[in-house]
């Protein structure tokens, strides 16, 4: 059986989130952000073996700590899609223009699109493109459960006035991906509570 868990981290209220395999062991860190360092404690002390480090985006608050848990374990696969892969060569600067003092990324290991199926023990989680709060978003899937980096938040949606955003582009996301999902999806966004499929259609001001 898949875990979901979500941890708040550092100064911007990051949600990073864990999610593992209870069978296997295997388990995919989310999104590691300023403050997120205490999850290798919490990784070892379930016995899990991380098998992936996933960025749902390129933005240094979502990346801060790819360094750290890349060199903590060594064998898990750092993984972006492949539009957002430049921010990591610019997490420092990135960093340093919002006041904080950021190691540099390491480089990927690999690419996420939505022909990408992660698997963890005997499941596959499924990848979802949301291009639009960044160049190369994506929201990541298994059951009823979907989480979805900044695209989508409870009564909101990511900010687009970044580099590289693009506020039509990030609706018609939503719309054409997250919106077709049942309506009991339960959505987790990278900052504040998590919501529902059927919440944000009913009631969320971009959409109404």
């Amino acid at each position: 059986m898949l875990k979901l868990e979500k941890h708040i981290c550092g100064p911007l209220a990051n949600n990073v989130y864990l999610w593992y395999d209870q069978t296997s062991g295997e388990a995919m860190i989310i999104d590691p952000a300023i403050g997120s360092e205490q999850l290798s404690e919490h990784i070892g002390s379930l016995d899990l073996t991380l098998k992936y480090i996933v960025n749902t985006h390129g933005h240094f608050d979502h990346t801060f700590n790819n360094r750290f848990f890349k060199h903590a374990f060594p064998d898990a696969a750092l993984l972006i899609h492949k539009a957002d892969a430049f921010m990591l060569k610019a997490q420092t600067e990135m960093a340093s223009m919002f006041g904080f003092d950021a190691d540099s990324s390491p480089e990927p290991d690999g690419f996420l699109d939505e022909f990408t199926a992660l698997g963890l023990g005997g499941f596959e989680l499924k990848i979802l493109e949301v291009p639009g709060h960044s160049p190369g978003g994506i929201a990541i899937m298994y059951g009823h459960d979907v989480v979805a980096g900044d695209a989508l938040f409870e009564g909101s949606i990511g900010r687009t006035d970044l580099p590289g955003a693009d506020h039509n582009q990030l609706l018609n996301s939503v719309i054409q991906k997250l919106f077709t999902l049942p309506h009991d999806t339960r959505v987790h966004p990278g900052h504040g509570p998590s919501t529902s499929v059927k919440s944000e259609k009913a009631g969320n001001p971009f959409f109404v």
